[in-house]
């Protein structure tokens, strides 16, 4: 898989704030950033060296099954001159 880098990527940074510190289901997420991938955005942010927890929420009537995701844990570098991972030092996006 080639993930994007999150340092760079609006789309990855839109995911970990919607999900950095709370529980969010997959659709959630889609409504809350526009993805239509929120499963290889969470992938993506795995691959980036955070923690993404998931869990089993419910099945639908329909017989679809919901899940819900919380990234726990930043990555272990932030990229220099930046406070946080979801923003970067100037000029980095």
């Amino acid at each position: 898989m080639h993930a994007g880098k999150i340092a760079t990527s609006s789309r990855l940074k839109d995911t970990l704030a919607a999900i950095y510190g709370r529980w969010q289901t997959t659709q959630e997420i889609a409504d809350r950033t526009g993805s239509v991938a929120v499963h290889s955005d969470v992938a993506a942010l795995r691959a980036g060296g955070l923690v993404v927890l998931s869990r089993f929420v419910r099945t639908t009537e329909a017989g679809r099954k919901v899940y819900a995701y919380c990234a726990t844990v930043p990555l272990t570098e932030t990229p220099a001159g930046s406070d946080s991972i979801i923003n970067p030092p100037q000029g980095a996006v």
